[in-house]
């Protein structure tokens, strides 16, 4: 008997299985592949099935016989069989069998072939830690980064070196606005050795450093030259970001489509689709997104901060309410008291936004979140230049950087801060802080990639 996980077709994706099986999974090279061990084959590679074959002699015949199991159940959900003539005929007929294998079950072979976990990033040994994984990505799909954060950081406390994981909460990071952490991760997933081939391809093409420094046509080329190799959503997405950092909102645009099409089941490409309607002044487009979004069952945060941006243009009391309840009790809930903050503050009512603003920032720390919170001080500093109270801003900006004093992203909020409220010599020090930081990470990146080449 022989069995393999559905839908194992190229050759380097054989190899692969046979990694998994006889490294990951501790079995000797020469170990029978029993039921149980594919079923563990299955659920590391995703597969939802495998097909479990025998040959039995009958006289000068051969009859083969070939199964597909659903890797959970057990169930049988198809079988075919047919007899050789010869065993020269053996090959010719195990083809044809197999055909009609997939004949008779289209519809769940098709299913079968839509893995929950590539391939390449099933390289841990902890079958806990790639459940977690697995569970990770479903709630990354459907509610975002919040939801998919605590089973990335379990995976990791299973698998300190799951490089995958790191990458991943990394993202997740990136996604709330926590940038700092999300480099850290990011850096550490990349630094991990035996990551397989496509994780080392992410080494560049990562937002918070080729985008952080302004590389914006290294991390263009670099998001090309993925999606010529792997053509993923993820590698469509994340240039429609470059795009969308770039201002090129119609690039973006085509993107992000091209990423819906590949994965229609992912709220990230939703909320950058609706977010870039938003930046064209598409209204009505990014709300039909948004209905779009909802009919596939997915939701997150960021498609309700576009909704509020659309009822908020309309002047539609109602319709913000309607968003800012739904953020009430959840980890965003920051984001909900600064928009609020920012609508009190164009309505002329300081004394309210300033309020907002202090429950958006406790908010923000009490969910663990601080660089989001600095980001809310700064836009406060922002704000308060903006009314002409120039000390007081001053005074907000120091504060957010006390806050988080090692982000970027908030020093560069401050140094914009202080150039508004006329303090030149303090903005222009914290701009040439930044040049440095941003030249000195750059060279280490350049090293690395030579050290890695």
């Amino acid at each position: 008997m022989w069995l393999t996980p559905v839908s194992i077709s190229r050759p380097e994706t054989r190899f692969f299985i046979c990694t998994i099986w006889h490294q990951q999974m501790s079995v000797a090279q020469r170990s029978a592949l029993t039921p149980d061990v594919a079923r563990q084959v299955c659920q590391r590679a995703g597969s939802k099935a495998y097909i479990a074959g025998s040959i039995a002699c009958l006289g000068s015949e051969y009859v083969l016989t070939l199964k597909a199991v659903n890797r959970q159940s057990r169930d049988l959900l198809a079988q075919e069989q047919a007899t050789a003539a010869s065993k020269e005929r053996g090959l010719d007929t195990l083809g044809t069998t197999a055909a009609k294998l997939r004949g008779s079950w289209e519809s769940r072979w098709l299913q079968c072939r839509s893995s929950n976990v590539p391939l390449s990033e099933a390289a841990t040994p902890s079958l806990e830690a790639l459940q977690a994984y697995s569970a990770g990505r479903k709630a990354l799909h459907e509610k975002g980064a919040s939801a998919a954060l605590p089973y990335n950081q379990r995976s990791i406390e299973l698998d300190t070196n799951f490089a995958t994981r790191y990458h991943a909460l990394g993202t997740d990071y990136a996604n709330l606005g926590e940038l700092g952490r999300a480099s850290d991760y990011f850096t550490r997933a990349f630094q991990l050795k035996g990551a397989c081939q496509r994780e080392r391809s992410w080494r560049s093409p990562l937002i918070i450093t080729e985008l952080s420094r302004g590389e914006l046509e290294k991390a263009e080329q670099t998001y090309l030259e993925w999606i010529a190799n792997y053509p993923q959503n993820a590698a469509y997405g994340n240039l429609g970001i470059t795009y969308a950092t770039e201002g090129r909102y119609d690039k973006a645009e085509e993107a992000y489509r091209q990423a819906l099409q590949l994965a229609p089941d992912y709220v990230g490409s939703y909320d950058d689709l609706a977010n870039s309607l938003l930046a064209m002044q598409r209204f009505d487009e990014a709300r039909r997104v948004v209905a779009q979004e909802r009919a596939h069952n997915l939701d997150d945060f960021i498609s309700h901060d576009a909704l509020y941006a659309v009822v908020f243009l309309r002047g539609d009391a109602s319709g913000m309410a309607e968003e800012q309840q739904w953020f009430a009790g959840k980890t965003e809930e920051n984001t909900a008291l600064s928009l609020a903050s920012d609508t009190e503050a164009f309505a002329g009512q300081l004394g309210k936004a300033r309020e907002l603003t202090r429950r958006s920032i406790d908010s923000a720390i009490h969910a663990d979140s601080k660089e989001t919170g600095a980001i809310n001080l700064e836009n406060s500093a922002l704000r308060e230049a903006a009314f002409g109270n120039l000390m007081q801003a001053k005074q907000v900006a120091e504060e957010g950087l006390k806050l988080v004093p090692t982000s970027q992203r908030v020093e560069v909020e401050a140094a914009l801060a202080y150039a508004v409220t006329g303090d030149s010599a303090r903005a222009e020090a914290m701009t040439q802080d930044l040049n440095k930081r941003c030249t000195a990470s750059s060279a280490s990146n350049s090293a690395e990639d030579q050290l890695r080449s």
